[in-house]
This record gives structure tokens, C-alpha cells and sequence, in this order.
């Protein structure tokens, strides 16, 4: 069928099985990010750091380069966020800093940068639900749609809220695309019935719905989720970019208007 077809075109890059997945695998896939590529300022502060460090004979601290790197990002300076995380991935590999990171290279909508970044921080942290759910967005950015699914499928098995949910994949999931897509929506839903109230459940199934190109759900989901959290500007920007993906550009460009209100660049 036609609705057949277009859901199998929805794995068009990607020619392996869309939804053979064992949660065992999961941390492995990570692991095999891409080469991240630190800039030599990067590594001119880390050495400039070192030499001061060296210098002096008193008990100051060095710099503090993940506190200057959030003041950067919160004010939306990410030109000089970027270094200043970098800099402290080099320092100590934190699974904070390699998140940061990726969040930055997103928003500069360097999408491929910031999954490298941010498969580096679920390494570290395979716990991070923030850190999942970015790395799906990412992954859905770049029209990788069976990785985005899979992190939404870990997304859920590590959420403590929902602990006993079954996310094993079932037989026919295995076999279809489309199977799976339906079986991570429903996990969603179901996550919805425990709490309605859950932001970041409604974000999740709206960033689903991106999946399926079911655009009007989506965007139902996004607001449910800004009914909850109306100060989200990375919200906001992806309620604008799910209303321009449904043909609805006249209604995007207030949400992305919105969002630049709450985080101006």
C-alpha cells in the first residue's frame, strides 16, 4: 500500500533491520561514534591552563571552563560556549560537558557534530534522559530513523517513572518499520496514562510523530508539552519546525518567533 511504502521509505538510509534491537546493543552502537574533531583553541586553553598552573605558587584554582561554558550558553553565546566545553571534555571526559556540547552543536544545526557529542555522553551516562531525548532529535534531524526510534525505546526503559514497562521488542516489531514505529508510540501513550502530566513524555511522542510525518499529532503532542512547560524555547522551536514540516509555515513563524523572545542569539 501507499501508507506501506512511505513508511518504509522513512529507513531509506539506512538498509539494516529497522527494529532489530537488543537493549544489550545499545551502549555498543554508542560507542562507535564518530571521531569528534576539538578545535585548537580548545586545546590552546587546556595548555595555556597547564602553563599558568605551572607559574604559580599559589592556591588558585584554575579555570573553571564547564561554569564559563553554561554562563556562555545561557546567554546564548555559543561561539564561545563550544571552546570552553571542549576544553573541558579534553580535562575530564564529562558526560556533562560532551552533552553540553552536543546541545550546542544542534543549535547551531550541526546535527551530525552534535550526535558524535552526545553519543560520547551516554557512554558516560547511560542514565541521562535529557541526553537521550536530544540525541533523538538529532537523529531524526538527519533522517536516521531507526536510531532516533531506538532512543526513544531506551528512553523509556530508563525512565525511573516508568520502571516495569515491557520495551522488549515484539516479534512483529522485529520484522517491520512501521511495527516498531507503532510499538514506540504506544509505549509513549502508555507512559502518558501513568501521567499525563509528564512534559517530557508529551515532547517524546511529539518528536515520534516527526517520525511517522504525522504532523498534525505532533504538533498536538508539542503544545500538550508547552501547556506544561510554556518558558521551553527549545520547545517552541520544535513546535515551529513540526508546523513548517506540515506545510504550515504562516503558523511556525510565531512559535519560532516565540522562541527567539525566550532565548534571543
Amino acid at each position: 500500500s501507499d501508507a506501506s511504502n512511505e513508511m518504509n521509505d522513512l529507513y531509506d538510509d539506512d538498509n539494516t533491520n529497522a527494529s532489530n534491537y537488543n537493549p544489550a546493543d545499545f551502549l555498543t552502537e554508542q560507542q562507535n561514534a564518530e571521531v569528534y574533531e576539538v578545535s585548537q583553541a580548545s586545546r590552546d586553553m587546556i595548555q595555556q591552563r597547564d602553563t599558568n598552573s605551572a607559574r604559580s605558587q599559589s592556591s588558585q584554582l584554575p579555570p573553571d571552563f564547564m561554569e564559563r561554558g553554561m554562563s556562555h550558553f545561557e546567554s546564548g553565546n555559543l561561539a564561545e560556549a563550544i571552546p570552553c566545553f571542549e576544553a573541558e571534555t579534553l580535562a575530564s571526559d564529562s558526560s556533562t560537558a560532551w552533552q553540553m556540547l552536543g546541545k550546542c552543536h544542534a543549535e547551531n544545526d550541526e546535527d551530525r557534530r552534535a550526535i558524535s557529542c552526545l553519543q560520547r555522553s551516554i557512554v558516560a551516562d547511560p542514565y541521562s534522559l535529557d541526553t537521550l531525548l536530544a540525541l533523538t532529535v538529532s537523529h531524526v534531524n538527519e533522517s536516521d530513523n531507526r536510531n532516533a526510534l531506538h532512543c526513544l525505546q531506551e528512553w523509556i526503559a530508563n525512565n525511573p517513572k516508568y520502571a516495569g514497562m515491557d520495551v522488549s521488542t515484539s516479534t512483529a516489531a522485529a520484522d517491520a518499520p512501521e511495527a516498531f514505529l507503532e510499538q514506540v508510540q504506544n509505549l509513549l501513550l502508555s507512559a502518558l496514562s501513568v501521567d499525563a502530566n509528564d512534559a517530557n513524555v508529551h515532547e517524546a511522542l511529539g518528536v515520534c510523530y516527526n517520525v511517522s510525518r504525522e504532523y498534525d499529532a505532533a504538533v498536538h503532542s508539542l503544545e500538550s508539552a508547552l501547556a506544561l512547560t510554556p518558558d521551553s524555547y527549545t520547545l517552541w522551536n520544535k513546535l515551529g519546525a513540526t508546523l513548517a514540516n506540515g506545510n504550515r509555515s504562516k503558523d511556525a513563524l510565531p512559535a519560532y518567533l516565540h522562541a527567539l523572545e525566550l532565548r534571543p542569539k
